[in-house]
């Protein structure tokens, strides 16, 4: 599952995700949340996805980054 789509179906906010995953603003969060391609987009670091997965409790793998 794409980042985003956890983030709508769990009602998460930006900001919220941002406390809870320890990065400095919820922007970050967004640009993590835009589909590839779009303007700025960015992956997360590796360390990062692992925090989201651990978060999401595996419904954001790190494999859905590459898919």
């Amino acid at each position: 599952m794409k980042l985003a789509e956890y983030l709508e179906k769990n009602r998460i906010s930006y900001a919220r995700a941002s406390r809870e995953l320890g990065v400095g603003h919820g922007s970050v969060v967004r640009r993590w949340s835009l589909s590839k391609g779009e303007k700025w987009a960015v992956m997360p670091s590796h360390k990062n996805m692992q925090k989201i997965a651990e978060w999401s409790q595996g419904e954001v793998a790190i494999m859905d980054w590459f898919a």
